[in-house]
């Protein structure tokens, strides 16, 4: 089942954020760019280009050919739909929950504002926990002179390394070991605090936390954010010794506080230590690092080159998808095909949408497909009355001249794959008047719009009365193996392509059997394949099921068949719901009857299995179905038991 498009471009975005980043790591470290306030702005640049990943890039916009009216509805649903109408039902999938993903990654946006919310009431009750200082004035007088800006200095017990948060208003908080400190110690440590205020780190650092809460869920950003707030206190540690004149003190202070450090409570404010960057902001403080300006601006031209192409290897690499945009062009029409002779299967099962099942490679058009004539120039017509859906006494139309769409190129190489339901007009005449998009990826709506286009039906009758109907067209695409190969029979058994070819094909073959075409056609060509060699044979889509080499009919037939008697399965029943102990009994299979009604062979489709049963349905005798008066061989689902204690199948 294909990824809803939004979770599809979320996935496309991080893997795009996780290249850039992972690139801009590798780059600064081989450019040394060891400078702080150079390697700071570097690593906000690289995020603020990350972040804007969606805006520096084109979106892939599939564009849709429109119908005459504007009933034409761009809608992309956020799930395609993998089940494909063959005939005979066959149990849906599990559906993939992806609604749960936005809760998911919602739930954790929410609780990591609730951290940031927690963080300002905890910064709230250390204020309230503070007192001012008694002494040691002159050293913050001091300080505030040397870095230009006012503060409010506080000691509380609350706190066990310095905090510094506020805008308007700002506040230092102080633990009470500071006092213990040395008086130049006291100085670098109060310096380094009223730098942060000078710079409004405060502010910076809470835009940062916002960041990381709507993308909390992307290590690389946390990465980002991580070598930002290195670089910012490694930019500081710089000025506060500029200003002091020592690094020593500076260095005592920082060891002093990792003595007797603790881990401070979650709080939305600049630390004056981190046991992560500790090592690092000692190494850059005992050497000396320069850098000069050729150097710098050969560096930064460098790595903006190199982050360019990165960013356009990213963007072709992991596309973003957006809506379909539309595309004018002339509706033309096709010469019709004859109709198939009456009487025939080819008439598709009731309130059941046609089917084209795409594989990749591209789709070969089928030989009758391929020798219908078109008329250029000609416009299809509008109904001349009101479209009804089929149903009732209205017959369904039957499709008769088919145009399988091709594989869009950057649907396979993005490896999308999905069902894109179409809702189609069709005129009085067959022809497709109007295409609606229910659902499906916009990288394939192009291709499904335009072949379904081209589609002719049988005139749909209404008492007899040709009218224009609403019919349901579901388009498959699937991505398999490259080795593999799509195979086309038209219903006079011609293969697209030639048999010579198929043989030599290493993978499997895919057989797509067009409507309409004789059981005693299909099977021919079928065993002629099988003759040849070709061992990995399967069907994909029309009214037949292959088993152990042979064609089971699975659309309409003359009398339909009952696969199992109620009698001959009994006992087996009996056993199973004795060894079940009264609990719920869930069985499913598909049953292979042959024209002489005994059952060749049985799959398992879903529920438990029971060998005791198997066996009996495989000793059964069943009336075999009829297609034009003759007995076929069948292949019929066994419906679901649902089977409570002390009752039967139902």
């Amino acid at each position: 089942m294909a990824l809803p498009v939004w979770l599809q471009n979320l996935i496309a975005f991080s893997l795009q954020l996780a290249v850039l980043a992972s690139v801009g790591t590798l780059l600064l470290y081989l450019f040394r760019l060891r400078v702080p306030r150079v390697a700071l702005l570097y690593w906000q640049g690289l995020l603020l280009v990350c972040l804007l990943l969606p805006c520096l890039q084109p979106w892939e916009h599939p564009r849709i050919l429109p119908g005459p009216p504007a009933l034409l509805a761009a809608e992309v649903a956020g799930e395609a739909v993998a089940e494909i109408a063959t005939g005979e039902a066959s149990p849906p999938p599990k559906p993939i929950p992806w609604k749960y993903v936005p809760q998911i990654l919602g739930g954790g946006i929410l609780l990591r504002f609730l951290w940031l919310f927690i963080g300002f009431l905890r910064l709230g009750r250390f204020r309230r926990k503070s007192r001012a200082f008694g002494d040691g004035r002159p050293a913050i007088e001091d300080m505030q002179r040397r870095t230009g800006v006012r503060a409010a200095v506080l000691l509380s017990p609350a706190v066990h390394g310095p905090v510094t948060f506020g805008w308007r208003s700002p506040t230092v908080i102080l633990p009470l070991s500071f006092r213990s400190l040395s008086e130049p110690c006291k100085r670098a440590v109060l310096c380094h605090e009223l730098i942060h205020v000078r710079r409004g780190d405060w502010i910076a650092i809470l835009a940062e936390e916002s960041i990381r809460s709507l993308l909390w869920f992307h290590p690389a950003v946390w990465w980002l954010l991580g070598r930002i707030r290195l670089s910012r206190e490694q930019v500081v540690d710089q000025e506060v010794v500029r200003l002091m004149g020592d690094k020593q003190p500076y260095l005592d202070s920082l060891l002093e506080f990792a003595r007797t450090h603790r881990r401070l409570q979650a709080a939305p404010a600049p630390l004056f230590l981190s046991e992560r960057h500790l090592v690092q902001r000692v190494a850059l403080l005992l050497r000396e690092v320069s850098m000069n300006r050729t150097r710098l601006a050969f560096s930064m031209i460098g790595i903006s080159t190199l982050m360019l192409a990165t960013l356009h290897f990213a963007a072709g690499s992991f596309p973003l998808t957006g809506a379909p945009a539309l595309r004018q062009e002339p509706i033309l029409a096709q010469a019709p095909e004859p109709a198939s002779e009456p009487g025939r299967a080819d008439s598709p099962a009731p309130d059941r949408p046609q089917v084209a099942e795409l594989q990749a490679p591209p789709v070969v058009a089928t030989a009758a497909v391929a020798a219908v004539a078109q008329t250029p120039g000609t416009e299809i017509e509008a109904p001349r009355g009101n479209p009804i859906r089929v149903g009732g006494n209205v017959q369904e139309s039957r499709l008769i001249h088919r145009v399988i769409p091709e594989y869009p190129a950057l649907a396979r190489k993005t490896r999308v794959t999905g069902t894109v339901r179409l809702v189609v007009t069709i005129n009085e005449e067959g022809w497709v008047w109007d295409i609606e998009v229910a659902e499906g990826h916009p990288l394939l709506v192009d291709s499904a719009v335009a072949a379904v286009r081209q589609w002719q039906y049988h005139p749909t009758l209404l008492n007899g009365v040709p009218v224009p109907v609403i019919a349901q067209v579901d388009v498959t695409y699937n991505l398999r193996n490259p080795e593999d190969l799509m195979v086309s029979m038209a219903r006079s058994g011609d293969l697209n392509p030639e048999p010579d070819e198929i043989v030599q094909t290493p993978g499997t073959v895919y057989l797509a059997v067009e409507q309409g075409t004789p059981y005693d056609v299909a099977q021919e060509a079928v065993r002629a394949l099988i003759d040849r060699g070709i061992r990995r044979l399967q069907l994909s889509g029309g009214p037949y099921f292959l088993f152990r080499g042979k064609l089971y009919l699975s659309g309409p037939v003359d009398r339909a068949v009952n696969p199992l008697s109620r009698d001959a399965i009994m006992d087996a029943f009996g056993s199973v719901l004795a060894a079940g102990e009264g609990n719920p009994i869930r069985i499913n299979y598909r049953i292979f009857i042959n024209e002489a009604g005994t059952v060749d062979g049985m799959e398992q489709l879903g529920g438990d299995a029971y060998p005791e049963f198997e066996d009996a349905v495989l000793r059964a005798r069943v009336e075999p179905a009829l297609l034009n008066g003759s007995p076929v061989p069948y292949a019929r689902t066994l419906t679901r038991y649902s089977v409570a204690s002390g009752a039967g199948p139902r």
